[in-house]
């Protein structure tokens, strides 16, 4: 892969042609630069104040080297030239954690529960049986994921199969063949990034994106199965009970949420915590088999638990209130990053249906059975959720702010992100890229 030169002149048209803040500076004086710099060029940095130009060099560190030694090409270092070697440099240190640490730890830790879950089928009955099968499940999955050895029942490797299968062929939204009322996008299995690189970078990712995505719901209503979180129990309990499994557990989750911020989701220690708090007592198998305590404690956790982030597919009827966030557990819970709560904000039910004229689709519109919405975010909602007017100015001459609440979400959200304590901002290494832009925009940037 070849890096692009980035020529940006800031030029004005008519008598003083070639002249701006760089002075008398005329390119086609230069000695290196006139004969890279041709007619065609030269009247897109008039018009543009910029053009691209492919080079032979493969990173960014060696176009700046390489115009290092000519005398006469300025050079000028942007912010991003910065920022990109801050991010390699979190890339590296993830990429050697992830691979050296985590990855054999999340071996162990699946391992360790696969082998929990299938005593606790074989020897369950009743509710218990149904939540220990879908646990199995549940572990098994992963562990086929992570390329572990493991034999399973015919009846389970069924369902396992299954499971695999759409997640190889990234089967887009489907139903969980396990996990009644529960839908997965498949199609998130694809490993990208640094997730490339090698086939145990892309066992982790997979066994990760598995229990990071897969949501056991608590149930909102009455008519939702109590399936998910009958599983959802079974897993905080056995992974309580041993002391091992909840260090690696502990292992795993601690690194990642220093990078990527904490737990959106409930957490299986969060789960048993919340429930001994509503029930007074101690949490057992048995509370399985109680239906009308566990539609109790579904009610009092879906009241006290409010994730932000909309991670998962949801449908949203014309009338209604914005579809709320599921109250959901997953094993590797789902990290609450501002980013992804602006861009849950600034789309679908939240921003309304399309205002503008019938001639013309921006970037984020999209077709839905409700009419015209804004169906996609765009980077520039977060630049100007933090001050960026020339980003908000993009937004509305392309005509994405033409939606009927996106002027009161955008509002919310500036609010929001202004209202946020300090040490909330220094939680994680992805809070701070938030605050090195700021930075950058507080010194003129």
């Amino acid at each position: 892969m070849h890096s692009l030169t980035i020529w940006a002149l800031t030029l004005i048209m008519g008598a003083a042609m070639h002249q701006s803040k760089l002075g008398d500076f005329n390119p086609k004086t230069q000695q290196d630069i006139s004969h890279r710099i041709n007619e065609a060029k030269l009247a897109k940095l008039d018009t543009l104040g910029f053009f691209l130009e492919p080079t032979h060099h493969k990173t960014i560190y060696d176009v700046y080297d390489d115009y290092r030694e000519s005398p006469y090409t300025p050079i000028f270092v942007s912010a991003d030239l910065a920022y990109h070697t801050m991010h390699l440099m979190v890339d590296y240190t993830v990429r050697i954690l992830e691979i050296e640490q985590l990855l054999p730890k999340l071996e162990r830790l699946t391992a360790g529960m696969l082998e929990k879950s299938e005593r606790a089928w074989k020897k369950a009955s009743g509710e218990a049986k149904k939540a220990a099968r879908a646990e199995y499940v549940y572990f098994a999955v992963a562990a086929r994921l992570l390329e572990l050895d493991a034999e399973l029942p015919a009846d389970i490797d069924k369902v396992v199969a299954k499971e695999l299968s759409k997640i190889e062929a990234h089967a887009g939204i489907a139903e969980c063949s396990f996990l009644p009322g529960v839908k997965e996008d498949y199609s998130q299995y694809v490993p990208r990034g640094h997730y490339t690189r090698s086939d145990d970078f892309r066992r982790y990712f997979k066994a990760m994106m598995w229990f990071g995505r897969l949501p056991l719901h608590v149930p909102a209503e009455k008519r939702d199965p109590l399936l998910p979180m009958q599983a959802a129990l079974l897993i905080s309990l056995h992974l309580e009970e041993d002391a091992d499994l909840s260090w690696l557990w502990e292992e795993i989750y601690e690194p990642t949420a220093f990078f990527f911020g904490a737990a959106e989701d409930i957490t299986p220690g969060l789960l048993l915590m919340e429930a001994e708090d509503f029930l007074g007592q101690a949490i057992s198998p048995a509370l399985l088999n109680d239906k009308t305590r566990l539609r109790e404690l579904a009610a009092y956790l879906c009241e006290n638990v409010k994730p932000k982030i909309l991670s998962e597919f949801a449908a949203f009827y014309p009338g209604e209130e914005p579809v709320a966030a599921p109250v959901s557990l997953r094993f590797m819970p789902q990290r609450f990053v501002p980013d992804s709560y602006i861009f849950t904000e600034l789309v679908g039910d939240r921003t309304g249906t399309y205002t503008g004229g019938s001639d013309f689709e921006p970037f984020t519109w999209g077709m839905t059975q409700l009419g015209p919405m804004r169906v996609f975010p765009r980077g520039l909602d977060v630049m100007a959720t933090l001050g960026w007017m020339q980003a908000l100015q993009i937004i509305m001459d392309e005509g994405d702010a033409e939606y009927e609440n996106y002027t009161e979400q955008f509002e919310k959200m500036i609010k929001w992100y202004a209202a946020l304590p300090d040490a909330e901002k220094e939680s994680s290494i992805y809070y701070r890229w938030f605050e090195l832009f700021m930075a950058y925009k507080a010194a003129g940037g």
